[in-house]
């Protein structure tokens, strides 16, 4: 069967919207004496509520059963959502016979089941359930007006017995029938612009993500390449460096150190580059359930001689040693690794690092926090900008690829985590970490 796209609609909102109708049915016979002094038996009301609430409930394990929330018209979702508006037809009807029939004032409720037709359901369908509904309504205005179906009158609200009267049943079936249909017509139209507008949504969306796969893969391939050449390039410069081919001259000396640091800084973009590549080509998302303390340690080990380098202290807070969360293991290494590098890099010498971390609300934070030189406030919404560097970054490291925080937000994104910065100018900036934790 061909793919059906649905307006984004969740089956488990009609499940839910039916729980809310009991609720005010069973409440129905309250507030109608109360309020409109209108007294009725609400026997059959409990009764019908009662039926409700069990074929819900049957809908509600059916649905988690075999996992139905799909955007796709299979047997198994006709079925489901014919079957849910049937009853609710059947049940809204029995309700009206019951309680006034035609001359129920409620009789126009069964536009919302038209409406819903129209949304979830294919065109055909949504026709035979109007087509239902009307072919119902006729049959009780002529039941009761015949006699074949009792009429239940409503004490103390219509006492014309409109039912009996030829003009108002003939009217009201007119009626009723151009309402069911006109509204079908209109909903149902706006629905297949609706999904017609939605597919060429999904099908746009699916093509740029295959030309960002295609382009992701030609960087992915051409990065490598230029890695490999950067490499030759050291690789012809270290032996002239370290004298093996002769002395140097200081002229030749600091030229040789220029190319080195500029082929050092390429290749650490170039790795970035690759880093943020492969993150983004990663289709399986290879999660493990550990101890983040014990890889947040490593993560500080791993930077601590830069740090003694500058005489910047990193001081660390773990009160949680037995929290655990289900993460990418070496992904969440290569995000602290990357804001401690950066905090470091941008903090002056003798200055200081703080690493917290601690739970709220069964959410796992981690908070680096630097006396740096911060970031502008104006520039602050761009930091996770690929490429993107804050100006006061560019004066202290002109030579930087601008990547390493983008590839930060690509992780904590992809195992569905959250990132925020809090920053003040030549005071410091704090990176704080919302994982969930089991």
């Amino acid at each position: 069967m061909k793919n059906y796209f649905y307006i984004n609609f969740e089956k488990y909102w009609l499940i839910n919207l039916r729980w809310l109708a009991v609720i005010f049915l069973l409440f129905t016979p309250f507030i109608l004496e109360k309020i409109f002094k209108v007294h009725i038996d609400p026997t059959t009301i409990y009764i019908i509520s009662f039926f409700i609430l069990t074929y819900n409930f049957i809908f509600f394990i059916i649905y988690k059963k075999l996992n139905l929330n799909k955007d796709v018209l299979d047997n198994k979702n006709v079925l489901f959502d014919n079957s849910q508006i049937i009853l609710d037809i059947i049940c809204l009807t029995l309700l009206l016979h019951f309680y006034g029939g035609i001359e129920n004032l409620f009789v126009f409720y069964y536009i919302f089941h038209v409406i819903i037709s129209s949304i979830i359901l294919e065109k055909k369908y949504a026709f035979l359930q109007m087509t239902f509904i009307v072919f119902l309504f006729i049959a009780m205005a002529l039941g009761e007006y015949s006699g074949l179906l009792k009429h239940y009158n409503i004490p103390n609200f219509i006492n014309l017995s409109l039912y009996a009267d030829s003009l108002f049943v003939t009217g009201m079936i007119i009626v009723f029938s151009s309402t069911m249909f006109i509204s079908f017509y209109m909903a149902s139209t706006i629905s297949e612009k609706l999904r017609k507008r939605e597919k060429e949504l999904y099908e746009a969306n699916r093509l740029l993500e295959v030309k960002d796969k295609i382009k992701n893969e030609y960087v992915l391939r051409v990065s490598h390449d230029i890695k490999g050449h950067i490499a030759a390039i050291q690789n012809c410069i270290y032996p002239i460096k370290d004298k093996y081919l002769g002395d140097l001259n200081d002229d030749q000396k600091n030229l040789l150190k220029r190319a080195n640091v500029r082929c050092e800084k390429l290749m650490q973009f170039v790795k970035m580059l690759l880093n943020l590549t492969i993150i983004k080509l990663k289709q399986e998302d290879e999660k493990e359930k550990f101890n983040p303390i014990e890889v947040i340690k490593k993560a500080i080990d791993m930077v601590l001689p830069t740090a003694k380098s500058k005489n910047i202290t990193i001081k660390s807070d773990f009160n949680l040693d037995n929290i655990m969360i289900i993460w990418n293991k070496p992904e969440l290494n290569l995000v602290i690794t990357e804001l401690l590098t950066n905090a470091i890099k941008y903090t002056p010498e003798k200055g200081k690092i703080f690493l917290e971390t601690k739970t709220k609300n069964n959410f796992f934070y981690i908070e680096i926090k630097d006396t740096g030189i911060g970031i502008p406030e104006i520039e602050k919404k761009n930091i996770f900008n690929e490429f993107f560097r804050a100006t006061n970054a560019k004066e202290i490291e002109p030579i930087s690829s601008g990547l390493g925080l983008a590839m930060v937000k690509q992780i904590i994104d992809k195992n569905n985590s959250e990132i925020e910065v809090d920053s003040e100018l030549n005071k410091g900036t704090a990176f704080i970490i919302k994982i969930k934790y089991t």
